[in-house]
């Protein structure tokens, strides 16, 4: 109300010189729109407004939600406030530095990284929202983090790898350290079967149906056979890979499945699958050693671009700290 006074008293304009108004009049105009200014720095206060990046707001309410989810992520244990402040600053900074590179995420990718994390934490989509609203986190929390992370990898990825040179020197040396000798390098095959349980979308009667096939499954012996009894369920191929052509994760994974063990169901686009690991086989690695390597130091390589991005873009950046 007194904005739009001070609106009114700001727009009227003299008709003649009689009617130029007194300094009194000018007095009480001023002290009007003076108040209006300090009302309104006292509303954005009351909003909660904590910090401002680059004109992008971070609000009380976005720091209470992320300390309380990286509470959630950390067994319970409660993160230092300055955490979530700076966790939250690099991610708008993240952000922002992906729109001048003309990154766009998709929100399916935000989608099928928080359905991910449902998985590995065996929920259901809607089962991890509600896990996370009983402990007063909004799931848009986890999305903006996963929004951020996204982006991230995309500009990490289009300006750190210009700077990386991996020298085959670089990879000898490697080599050593481990104790290998580059000329004498043996690798793993793994033979597995990729048994797939059809579902039309996220059910969880599927999933309990996809793990009692897996724990019915001793072998891979007639695997057609053991499955002809299952609903929709298929050996849908088998896969030999090397254990260098592998992500880390995946190859620790296998490393302790025995022959004729399986992998834990996970989602897939076609329903639920898992994989039984049929054989193993130790094969003349050098190649596919020094490619792990390489592949190693390229992510030993980008992790350090990471930093020394986000470190120039925090640097750049118009931080208004309003806390302090």
């Amino acid at each position: 109300m007194t904005i739009v006074m001070a609106r009114r008293l700001a727009s009227v304009k003299p008709r003649s010189n009689s009617d130029m108004p007194s300094p009194l009049a000018s007095l009480v105009l001023a002290g009007v729109v003076f108040l209006c200014l300090l009302l309104c720095t006292t509303s954005s206060v009351a909003q909660g407004i904590v910090v401002v990046v680059n004109g992008q707001l971070i609000t009380q309410n976005d720091v209470t939600n992320r300390l309380r989810l990286l509470a959630l992520t950390n067994g319970g244990k409660a993160a230092p406030r300055e955490t979530a402040l700076d966790e939250l600053i690099d991610e708008r900074l993240k952000l922002q530095e992906a729109r001048k590179l003309k990154i766009n995420i998709d929100e399916s990718q935000v989608e099928r990284a928080f359905a991910s994390i449902a998985e590995r934490t065996k929920l259901s989509v809607d089962q991890l929202r509600q896990a996370l609203r009983s402990r007063g986190v909004n799931p848009s929390t986890l999305r903006d983090r996963l929004r951020g992370d996204i982006a991230w990898q995309l500009v990490v990825q289009q300006r750190g790898q210009r700077a990386i040179n991996i020298r085959d020197q670089d990879i000898v040396d490697a080599l050593k350290k481990r104790g290998q000798d580059p000329e004498n390098i043996r690798s793993v095959e793994y033979t597995m079967a990729q048994i797939v349980v059809f579902s039309k979308g996220e059910s969880p009667a599927r999933r309990k149906e996809a793990d009692a096939i897996r724990a019915s499954i001793k072998s891979c012996d007639n695997l057609a056979e053991q499955l002809r009894r299952a609903r929709e369920a298929a050996v849908r191929s088998t896969i030999r890979r090397s254990s260098s052509d592998l992500p880390p994760p995946i190859r620790l994974v296998l490393e302790k499945t025995p022959i004729n063990g399986s992998t834990e169901v996970q989602t897939s686009p076609l329903g639920y699958e898992f994989y039984m690991l049929c054989d193993k086989q130790e094969i003349p690695g050098r190649d596919a050693a020094q490619a792990q390597i390489r592949s190693e130091l390229v992510e030993l390589e980008l992790e350090q671009a990471s930093r020394r991005l986000l470190r120039d873009a925090r640097q750049a950046a118009v931080i208004d700290n309003r806390e302090k």
